[in-house]
């Protein structure tokens, strides 16, 4: 379903399918990622049954799970808070899943730094998304994580730009 995001109805055929078929097999971490991936594409199809399905999904979802999976339930509710402007639920959500993933030692703490980043420069918050954007750098360095890098050195060029310092927001596109 993820895959096809730009299909919307395969997108959406391929995530009744992924439900319905998790059901049958009835195990827990196959329909949590199926009931994330659904949660993530039905909105997108204007269907309603996302709440529903992030509800169920979060159920099943364990937060040590979800500090380890960039496309954990709660992921998909932060950012689908983030783009229905509910940028307080955003925040809290993606702050918790990064504190997680941190405490936990776990790689997709760079991640969630730099989805948190974007939810601040979108709360307006231009300093924070800035801190943000250099925390998630130097996790991605430290990680050796290169193709993350860019992702954060993006997120600090707009940062810097929001804050008006528009030549170090050039060199760092650069």
């Amino acid at each position: 379903a993820f895959a096809d995001a730009f299909e919307l109805g395969r997108a959406r055929s391929h995530a009744d399918t992924a439900v319905s078929s998790t059901l049958e097999v009835a195990s827990r971490e196959i329909s949590r990622r199926a009931l994330a991936a659904a949660a993530s594409v039905f909105p997108i199809t204007g269907d309603p049954a996302a709440d529903a399905l992030l509800r169920e999904g979060m159920a099943l979802e364990r937060p040590r799970e979800s500090c380890r999976d960039p496309r954990s339930v709660r992921f998909v509710a932060a950012l689908r808070a983030l783009y229905e402007d509910r940028i307080e639920d955003a925040r809290r959500t993606m702050g918790d899943l990064a504190q997680a993933a941190e405490a936990a030692g776990a790689v997709t703490t760079q991640a969630f730094l730099a989805y948190s980043s974007l939810i601040e420069r979108r709360a307006g918050s231009f300093a924070v998304a800035l801190a943000l954007a250099d925390q998630s750098h130097d996790v991605a360095l430290q990680a050796g994580r290169e193709a993350a890098v860019p992702l954060a050195l993006h997120l600090r060029a707009q940062a810097l730009a929001h804050l008006g310092r528009a030549a170090e927001a050039r060199a760092v596109a650069e």
